[in-house]
């Protein structure tokens, strides 16, 4: 059932009126305003997407497959079957979360992480919609190298992509203070049968939530697989990807700004 306007064909007619009137963008626009909220079954998992504000449910809605889909694949491949805990660090509205806890074996536990309410809410709208509340818990908080708040600013064209990077011109519409926590919150001490996932998308603040971890790299030993965005790699303190490498890690995929490191 889909959330759309009262009269969405008046709606698309506008837009069609636009784009005969060389406007595309705005029609785009229009259209996206008249989908509203809606829902798009992929890789047998069941998504609520609002294309008008989140680019992940934009590319969601208009193709079919996700904007990351060979960086899902790749990380499908390493936990389909397999018993794992997964941080989802940078949750958006759940796509990572709940593809991995609907492949992942039985006795999986997968925690996301999305500061942004607006997000965190989408998020477990999408858990509950699988029937994972069992497997995923959404923690609504950023995770940083100290514990304490931070600002997150918000673009409210892309909710997606809210950083905590001040100085980010995508992200101008607004700020909320938000929670920060730290790793070692909550990953377990000690190491279980599980296989250990990171997945970090946090728009060049990746190299700050791995920073208590990056100087004693022994805490890595539980951790198998981390699928982390690169893009962003120019805001970094140091080199994370060489840190990894020389902490035993090699290169298992690269592509859509992303890199999969998996322990040796």
């Amino acid at each position: 059932m889909s959330d759309t306007p009262a009269e969405p064909i008046d709606a698309l007619r506008r837009a069609v009126q636009m784009v005969r009137a060389g406007k595309a963008r705005r029609a785009i626009s229009a259209i996206h305003d008249a989908v509203g909220s809606t829902e798009v079954i992929w890789n047998g998992c069941r998504f609520r997407v609002t294309p008008k504000d989140n680019a992940t449910d934009r590319h969601l809605w208009e193709h079919g497959v996700p904007d990351e889909g060979a960086s899902i694949d790749a990380l499908l491949r390493v936990v389909a079957g397999q018993k794992v805990r997964f941080f989802d660090i940078g949750g958006n509205s759940g796509l990572f979360s709940v593809a991995v806890a609907h492949h992942a074996a039985p006795g999986s536990m997968v925690t996301a992480f999305e500061p942004n309410p607006v997000m965190a809410a989408r998020l477990r709208d999408n858990v509950a919609l699988n029937d994972l509340g069992s497997v995923v818990t959404v923690e609504e908080c950023a995770l940083g190298d100290t514990p304490g708040e931070a600002t997150l600013n918000i673009f409210e064209g892309n909710l997606g992509r809210a950083t905590l990077f001040g100085a980010d011109p995508r992200a101008k519409d607004r700020q909320i203070s938000v929670p920060v926590g730290t790793l070692d919150t909550f990953w377990p001490a000690q190491a279980d049968d599980r296989l250990g996932v990171f997945k970090l998308d946090v728009e060049g603040h990746e190299a700050a939530a791995l920073a208590p971890w990056l100087q004693a790299m022994d805490r890595f030993a539980s951790v198998h697989h981390i699928l982390m965005e690169v893009t962003h790699s120019d805001r970094w303190s140091h080199d994370v990807v060489g840190d990894l490498r020389d902490a035993g890690y090699a290169e298992a995929f690269r592509g859509e700004g992303n890199v999969l490191m998996s322990r040796v």
